[in-house]
């Protein structure tokens, strides 16, 4: 199973129940009658506001880590191939040098 598929539905379940208490008018009164038409509205307001309520607070923090998961997952191959480069950059930077005495330290 693909995790992406896994945290992108777990993320469009989310915001599909945040959708449908935002069409129920659950928000209108949390966010002092801003009329809100959709999850990401709800969700940028969350981000900004401080007196939330928890489970509102929990859900914008749970896609929050979902996406900050999805974007170091997706970037993986490119983070072992820097990781690499600065390995090697240092391995130079040793031979170069002359080999440290540990007994100094």
């Amino acid at each position: 199973m693909d995790i992406i598929k896994v945290i992108d539905r777990d993320i469009a379940e989310v915001k599909e129940r945040i959708d449908n208490e935002v069409k129920d008018g659950s928000y209108k009164q949390l966010f002092d009658g801003d009329n809100l038409n959709n999850a990401d509205e709800v969700l940028e307001l969350v981000n900004q506001w401080e007196n939330l309520d928890d489970a509102l607070s929990y859900d914008a923090g749970y896609i929050a880590g979902l996406e900050a998961f999805k974007r170091t997952y997706q970037n993986r191959y490119k983070l072992k191939s820097l990781l690499a480069k600065v390995k090697s950059v240092f391995a130079k930077k040793n031979r170069n040098n002359n080999i440290v005495d540990l007994n100094k330290w």
